[in-house]
């Protein structure tokens, strides 16, 4: 009786005076029964959050349990409430995760591996391993999504449209890997269209497609700690023409996108544009919300070794206010480049350097661009170029500092920057405490923003460093993947080997000489 009581529920008094005169065996069996009636209690139906798990060699006959796993995810969209979780053990799944369902406010569906890493979503070569199309409040943690074919691999979106009701959105994905296999078809690796109010955190994408990561027509996301690597696109005889980049912002308003490392992508085999980090926008009909790129933060870039633009802004329709700051843009075919349609541009503590050209402002309806508290150093060729706002920068050792209607703002200087690490500013430094705000000229890449705000979560190492380096080196061996780490690659690219703090062993690892013969 004691247990009917700990849940609540209210026991007759015909009952409790019966139980004095029961016998021994009738209590053990009124004891079961109590057992059942709590089991009811406790149970899904009764609102209460439920685990489940599925495995490879589970049976959707089963009741969903650790010993005893489902098979199918299908099955588990048809039992799972809000605030259920769906374990997967490990395996390679040969079936998509589609949730038809959705979770609610404070109750999300959670679909997670239960050991990060462990579980492979494969789609087959014909179908997206991830698709959340028009539902809400889903999280999805820990797995790699991988041969899709001419699909996008992870697809999280919602219908074509200027109407928001239905769309996706208060999707959660973490800790994630998407191999793109797009070759031919207008598609991506990861693409999230069409949705809002969403976070995609601490995810690695790579391979071939039109963009490797592809942000259309979204609203109000965070893309947090992404790295990103663009391995090829062909595209159809329509498309081959089209802009191919590793990351794109595209017809998307009011979003965040912080922490991101865009590195090694692979010379295009065909024309258009190419490059790292690129805002387009289009009138594209209906099948966005919107026709231009507004609006959008990024804080904490690392753009290293791509062939193309490093950043990208540019429209049919007129982009306008989208910010980028504390970014290095080191090693690419272009540094920066503001093209056409686009207004309220602002670079703010950028390090734009060893590129054949530092930048490009252009004159084609664009306007207000600004360039502040920057280095723009050791660029082959031109360093500031063409209409741009631009004050308390340091512009030293380009082939030529300024051309095509720039000039020098009144406190900009041109002095040795005298780096040591290109993501970080010396205390000998003459950007040491010079910018506007009081704090370095140039890009410092140290720590993780949440939320647009610097934390003291450390930038370095970088997380699930080693899942990042199986996944992108399996089949490919440039850049990165000759390092011993992501880290220690960036590191060593942008001019020397770890500092003592981010050192294994804490400074055991000896200095070894430059890579970069203009890096003191």
């Amino acid at each position: 009786m004691g247990l009917l009581r700990q849940v609540g529920l209210r026991v007759p008094r015909k009952v409790l005076s019966l139980r004095a005169g029961l016998h021994r065996h009738t209590m053990q069996y009124l004891h079961i029964v109590c057992l059942l009636l709590l089991s009811v209690v406790v149970s899904p139906l009764s609102g209460r959050a439920a685990a489940y798990y599925l495995a490879t060699n589970g049976s959707d006959a089963h009741l969903g349990t650790s010993a005893k796993p489902w098979a199918t995810f299908a099955h588990a969209w048809s039992v799972m409430r809000p605030g259920d979780t769906l374990l997967v053990k490990d395996g390679i799944y040969m079936q998509s995760i589609a949730p038809t369902v959705s979770g609610t406010p404070g109750n999300p569906i959670i679909i997670k591996a239960e050991r990060d890493g462990g579980v492979i979503i494969d789609g087959g070569g014909s179908r997206p391993a991830l698709y959340i199309y028009n539902k809400d409040f889903l999280t999805i943690e820990g797995f790699k999504f991988q041969h899709c074919g001419e699909q996008s691999c992870a697809s999280i979106g919602g219908h074509d449209g200027p109407n928001w009701s239905d769309r996706s959105h208060d999707i959660i994905v973490r800790r994630v890997a998407v191999e793109g296999s797009c070759f031919d078809d207008n598609c991506n690796g990861f693409d999230i269209s069409r949705a809002r109010d969403s976070l995609i955190e601490d995810i690695w994408v790579y391979g071939r497609g039109r963009y490797t990561f592809e942000a259309y027509g979204c609203d109000r996301i965070t893309v947090r700690g992404a790295v990103v690597r663009w391995d090829g696109w062909r595209g159809n005889d329509y498309k081959s023409g089209d802009p191919k980049f590793a990351f794109g912002v595209y017809n998307t308003h009011n979003s965040l996108f912080e922490n991101i490392v865009i590195l090694d992508s692979a010379p295009a085999s065909r024309g258009g544009d190419k490059g790292a980090l690129y805002l387009p926008s289009n009138d594209n009909g209906k099948t966005a919300p919107f026709t231009s790129t507004n609006n959008n933060r990024f804080y904490g870039l690392v753009i290293v070794h791509n062939d193309g633009v490093g950043i990208s802004v540019e429209g049919a329709d007129t982009n306008s206010f989208n910010s980028f700051t504390h970014a290095v843009v080191w090693g690419n075919s272009w540094g920066l480049s503001v093209n056409k349609n686009a207004r309220n541009t602002t670079f703010d503590h950028v390090t734009v350097g060893a590129n054949p050209h530092a930048s490009w402002f252009g004159t084609n309806n664009v306007s207000d661009t600004v360039l502040r508290n920057s280095l723009i150093f050791n660029n082959v060729g031109s360093g500031v170029k063409g209409p741009v706002s631009n004050d308390y920068n340091n512009v030293y050792g380009n082939g030529g500092n300024y051309a095509g209607y720039a000039s020098p703002g009144p406190n900009n200087i041109s002095q040795d920057p005298r780096l040591a690490y290109i993501l970080r500013q010396e205390d000998n430094s003459p950007n040491k405490r010079t910018a506007s705000d009081g704090t370095d000229r140039g890009a410092t890449v140290l720590g993780r923003y949440v939320d647009g705000v610097l934390t003291d979560q450390s930038f370095w190492p970088w997380p699930n460093e080693e899942r990042i380096k199986r996944d992108f080196c399996a089949a490919t061996t440039r850049g990165f993947c000759s390092a011993e780490s992501l880290t220690s690659y960036i590191w060593r690219y942008l001019g020397n080997p770890l500092p003592p703090e981010f050192s294994p062993g804490n400074g055991t690892t000896p200095r070894a000489a430059s890579t970069n013969p203009r890096v003191k």
